[in-house]
Parts: C-alpha cells; sequence; structure tokens
C-alpha cells in the first residue's frame, strides 16, 4: 500500500473522499451506530469541505486583485504630490504656503521633516508577500541593538502607512482648496481631478480591507469544517479507523488501506 503522507487542507479533503469510497466499498460490513461515521453524514461533510476550499480560492483571488488594484492606485501618489507643490510654488501662494505643501509632501514619500540621528544603518523597505495562509503587515517599529546588546525599538518618522497617506493627501488638498492663487490649466492638477483621485486612493484601500475580512471569515469556515468541530473531517476520520480497526481487525487488508490515509491538523 502507497504512503499518502502528503498535507495541506487539500489533501485532507481528498483522503476523505478516498475513506468514503473504501468504507462503500466494504458493503453491509460497515455500519458504525455513530452518526457522523455514516456514510450519509460523511459524504455531506465532503461537501461542505469542498465548498469551503472553494470559498477560500475564490475571496483569496478577490483579495489579490483588490490589493493589486491599490498598489496601482498609489503607486503614482509620490510624482503626483511632488508635481501639485511645484505646481503650486510657480503660482503666487505665499512662501509659508508652499512650505508647508513641501511638509507634507515629504511626509508622503517618508522623507524626515526634521534631521534625527539615525540608531541603525538605513535600509530598504521590506516588501511582505501575501501567502494564503498569512496576511501581509507593514512592521510598525524596527528593532535595533545598541553596544551593550540591549534591544531599542524606534517608531518610523516616515508616515507611510495607507491610511496615512491617504491623509497627507487629503491634507495637501485642503491647502490647496485654502489658496486662492492655485489656479491651474492642467487638468490632472486641478483640484476636482485631484478630489476624484483621493476617492480613488480611500475606495481602493477600503476594498482590500473588506475582501481581507472576507478572506478571513472563508479561512475560519474551512478550518471549522476541517479541524475545529467535533465532527470535522479529522476527527471523524479517526473514528472510521477505530471502527474499522475494531470490525475487520489490526492487521486486516481493510484497515491497512484506511490507516494508510493521513490527515494533517493545519490549525491547532
Amino acid at each position: 500500500m502507497r504512503s499518502t503522507n502528503e498535507t495541506g487542507h487539500a489533501k485532507n479533503v481528498a483522503h476523505f473522499e478516498e475513506m468514503i469510497a473504501y468504507c462503500t466499498g466494504y458493503g453491509a460490513a460497515y455500519q458504525p451506530s455513530k452518526g457522523s461515521m455514516q456514510l450519509s453524514s460523511m459524504h455531506q461533510l465532503l461537501m461542505e469541505a469542498r465548498t469551503s476550499l472553494v470559498a477560500v480560492t475564490d475571496r483569496l483571488t478577490a483579495y489579490m486583485s483588490a490589493r493589486n488594484a491599490r498598489i496601482e492606485a498609489f503607486e503614482g501618489l509620490p510624482t503626483l504630490a511632488s508635481r501639485v507643490v511645484n505646481a503650486l510654488a510657480a503660482t503666487d501662494a505665499a512662501d509659508k504656503t508652499v512650505e508647508d505643501a513641501r511638509g507634507i509632501v515629504r511626509k508622503i514619500k517618508g522623507i524626515r521633516v526634521s534631521k534625527k540621528e539615525d540608531l541603525a544603518p538605513k535600509t530598504e523597505p521590506v516588501l511582505l508577500l501575501v501567502t494564503e495562509e498569512a496576511n501581509a503587515q507593514v512592521p510598525a517599529t524596527n528593532a535595533m541593538t545598541n553596544g551593550n546588546n540591549s534591544t531599542t525599538r524606534s517608531h518610523s518618522a516616515a508616515q507611510t502607512s495607507r491610511d496615512q497617506l491617504i491623509e497627507h493627501f487629503a491634507r495637501l488638498l485642503a491647502l490647496l482648496q485654502s489658496e486662492s492663487a492655485y489656479q491651474l490649466n492642467e487638468p490632472e492638477l486641478q483640484l476636482p481631478n485631484l478630489q476624484t483621485y483621493l476617492n480613488t486612493l480611500r475606495s481602493t484601500n477600503s476594498a482590500v480591507l473588506t475582501q481581507e475580512v472576507e478572506w478571513s471569515n472563508a479561512r475560519m469556515q474551512r478550518d471549522q469544517s476541517l479541524y475545529r468541530t467535533k465532527t470535522c473531517i479529522c476527527n471523524v476520520a479517526q473514528d472510521v479507523k477505530q471502527y474499522v480497526k475494531a470490525v475487520f481487525g489490526l492487521s486486516s487488508p481493510q484497515y491497512k488501506q484506511i490507516s494508510s490515509l493521513r490527515f494533517t491538523r493545519s490549525v491547532k
């Protein structure tokens, strides 16, 4: 008998389907009294598990699509903000207004407004990849080690989370709206179009958050079906193995068939 020790959610479901096929083949000899082990219940659980796997895949696809749309929306923000402040500087706006706008743009670009002694050499931003089981997160702090081998945490001065970037750009538009000298002929730099772009930043960011929640809920539902309830696939499979061993014997070919099917608990 081949070894079936592959892991993964889909493999667990495939093994459960194979177990049902073996139990069906035992005919009248397979007559468990426990409801969850009866073939009708096992078929229902298999259908629910399949549905949950498809739902996770669909929700992950929707999340990645929303995430890509957000990346595309935000990637032009630093350049656009620079163009806006340069255009403002070319008007009759007060020097203080222009300087305030430049300060906002520096925050959008993640540049310190005031100099600060670095505790460690600068590094490139870390890009965290999204996997099926991990959400992308941006670390809030950076850990550095000083000469005494103690760890010091310094909060980043670059306020560049998506929410903060939206807030910075909104502040820039509010500043422009208060400046009567900001009257441009270039459509992409005019206030109505800049406001539309701000709305796009907000909507794409919200879409990612919504899809992330949907993806998380789908994973929880899948885990309930496969791992977390008394009648989940892993528990029922274990019960079936015990029953087949009791009915046919430890050395029986039937038990060897069933016992070779491995079910990995991917969630504790």
